[in-house]
């Protein structure tokens, strides 16, 4: 059966476009359509450019690349895959899995849920690299241990959001299942999402025959980072694979059950900052719920944005439930005003999606 809709004619002006406005050496697509007359869901993956500046190899579905913040998803789901199986509950005090930590200090009363939706009163960071670690498997450092026993929520739990990656490293710790004060979060990974959707060269680690390489800069000028990414790596071809799960979460068995429950609405209030604005989105556990218009009718948005400043990558993924998604894994971080987003050429290929398939149905 063919696909439904030309996914590739979609995608490549989308994706060129926003390569020549950044001056983005590479980039790789993941894109699916639920092909519903057939119930099944056409994928395609999609390289461009290059790993490097030199172009020294192309982009293929294969590259790896630093996914940035849409590792909290990744957390996120293991979250939900532990609460699934009655080993955790969202309202489970972080301390009850991180034993390490004082029970009588103020972040017992922090919420797993907390934490997955920006709500904890926490900072967005503190010093110290305490992602490599829990991405490592090692035990927490010190430091952070310390920071823990003394952290004082600013403002208060539940009140408002503020955007916290501190707040997702104490969340994947706790998650993780430790082990003698050990992190397991690989073990955790593979055994609720990578070996379940057969998402091979996903992880801190991950041996792909190629990766990309990240810069940063404007849109005429490419800095090399070459400093390490604080998350998760993957490729087009393996993140085809949480995408498939994430946009009808039904048909992926235990994984999709706990993708199921991350695009939930937990949070609907304020910002934390001095304005106080109400969000413009709802807050999922990670994902960001949006309501948007696509030629006059209405869809719900699930999108996760990364951004791994100093390793010159970013990511995106965009869901809209039961009918499209697309991923998109770049090599550059635009310092400055960027000319177009990542946001935006990703919802200019959902929306040419959308439209595609409203014209075959009238």
């Amino acid at each position: 059966m063919p696909p439904s809709i030309d996914l590739k004619s979609i995608t490549d002006p989308a994706i060129n476009n926003y390569m020549t406005l950044t001056g983005t050496p590479g980039m790789s697509a993941a894109v699916s359509v639920n092909n519903q007359n057939v119930n099944t869901q056409d994928i395609e993956t999609f390289g461009y450019g290059y790993i490097d500046t030199a172009k020294s190899a192309s982009v293929t579905a294969e590259t790896i690349f630093c996914l940035g913040s849409v590792t909290k998803l990744f957390t996120a789901i293991i979250l939900q895959s532990l609460v699934n199986q009655g080993q955790a509950s969202l309202d489970s005090r972080v301390t009850e899995l991180l034993p390490m930590v004082p029970h009588e200090c103020p972040l017992a009363s922090v919420t797993l849920q907390d934490l997955a939706t920006h709500t904890a009163g926490m900072p967005n960071n503190i010093p110290g690299e305490n992602a490599i670690e829990l991405f490592g498997d090692k035990a927490p450092a010190q430091d952070l241990v310390r920071w823990w026993g003394r952290f004082k929520p600013d403002p208060a739990i539940g009140t408002c959001y503020r955007y916290s990656n501190i707040g997702f490293v104490t969340l994947g710790f706790a998650v993780s299942g430790m082990v003698a004060g050990a992190s397991q979060y690989s073990q955790q990974l593979a055994t609720f999402i990578t070996t379940p959707l057969e998402m091979a060269n996903t992880g801190a680690f991950p041996q792909g025959a190629s990766v990309a390489l990240g810069y940063t800069g404007t849109a005429t000028t490419n800095n090399p980072s070459n400093l390490p990414g604080h998350d998760l790596k993957s490729n087009a071809s393996d993140m085809s694979k949480l995408l498939v799960a994430s946009i009808v979460p039904s048909g992926s068995g235990g994984v999709g059950t706990a993708v199921s429950g991350t695009q939930e609405s937990y949070f609907t209030g304020n910002n934390c900052d001095g304005s106080k604005a109400p969000l413009t989105f709802q807050q999922g556990l990670a994902w960001e719920i949006r309501q948007v218009t696509i030629n006059n009718r209405p869809y719900t948005l699930l999108t996760k944005n990364g951004i791994a400043t100093t390793a010159g990558f970013m990511a995106w993924i965009g869901v809209v439930p039961n009918i499209a998604g697309v991923v998109l894994l770049m090599n550059k971080v635009m310092t400055g005003t960027p000319p177009i987003t990542m946001a935006a050429c990703g919802q200019t290929i959902i929306k040419g999606i959308v439209t595609a398939l409203n014209n075959q149905g009238e």
